[in-house]
């Protein structure tokens, strides 16, 4: 294939869910998503 050849690209995601946490996994989940509140992965999306 030419690299001047325009088209789409596609992935294939398999997304695996864990089992249902304990009790001290879902703390230890909660802590790091309070310690993550203000983290804004998108913040810069859109500046060149």
């Amino acid at each position: 294939m030419s690299k001047k050849q325009t088209g789409d690209l596609y992935a294939v995601l398999k997304i695996v869910m864990p089992p249902k946490p304990d009790e001290n996994t879902a703390a230890l989940w909660q802590q790091l998503a309070d310690a993550q509140s203000s983290f804004d992965p998108r913040k810069d999306w859109g500046k060149a």
